[in-house]
């Protein structure tokens, strides 16, 4: 019975990436369902010292301050600020660009950059990229960037190798492609009740071993791989940095 619920669910989650309009108005229509200050800053005063998304990010953070602290950060599939603020937040000095096809998503990156973020109105440039086959140069030059993030957001793509290659070409020669994923795990590490799930959430989920062939069959080289354990990921998050 088992078996017969997760391919029933499985069929599911390949219709929904055969089908590219469904696919982009599905990721056009998202919305969170937990405020950002929540997620973010542990309450909604915002007043903590340690945000939530810190752990995701600190690895991003601690390259970023000691090689890059005047980098060029593209961040794909930046919603609406869980890593984002985390980084303009703690590194002044960077160029941050946000690109989501999530308009609200967009607007609230803004909002939470501006209450969360010294001068974050002036330092954040919030773009559009309508589907993954978009070219994506059109927000930095290729080679400009000093780093890329991808974090939380290739366990819902539905070509990978493809993206990371457009990513990778967007990577100056010494810099970094940051990869976030949930570790081994659909739903936040919560593998039940398959036929309760949304299927055109995430459609697939990585182990280390399959995310680095991932990496590699695009191309890239895996240089560090980082795992956490953090309140809103109960079996941990894998951070790769390429």
């Amino acid at each position: 019975p088992d078996i017969v619920r997760i391919e029933s669910w499985a069929a599911k989650v390949h219709k929904h990436l055969s089908d590219p309009a469904a696919y982009n108005e599905f990721y056009r229509t998202l919305q969170s369902s937990v405020p950002t200050e929540e997620r973010l800053f542990g309450g909604t005063e915002g007043k903590g010292e340690q945000p939530l998304a810190l752990p995701r990010a600190a690895v991003m953070v601690e390259w970023l301050a000691r090689n890059r602290p005047s980098a060029v950060v593209l961040d794909i599939g930046c919603f609406d600020g869980p890593t984002g603020v985390t980084l303009l937040r703690y590194l002044p000095g960077i160029r941050y660009i946000g690109v989501d096809p999530d308009p609200l998503a967009r607007a609230r990156l803004r909002e939470h950059a501006e209450k969360f973020v010294d001068d974050g109105a002036a330092r954040i440039a919030a773009l559009h990229v309508a589907s993954t086959s978009d070219d994506l140069s059109a927000f930095a030059p290729p080679g400009g960037a000093d780093a890329v993030v991808f974090s939380e957001v290739i366990e819902h793509v539905p070509d990978p190798v493809y993206v990371l290659k457009k990513l990778l070409a967007l990577v100056r020669p010494d810099g970094w492609l940051f990869v976030t994923t949930p570790w081994c795990a659909y739903d936040k590490g919560r593998p039940f009740e398959v036929e309760k799930r949304d299927p055109r959430g995430h459609v697939r989920a990585y182990t280390p071993r399959a995310l680095a062939a991932t990496i590699e069959a695009a191309g890239g080289r895996l240089v560090n791989l980082v795992k956490h354990f953090g309140p809103l990921t109960p079996l941990g998050d894998t951070a790769f940095a390429i």
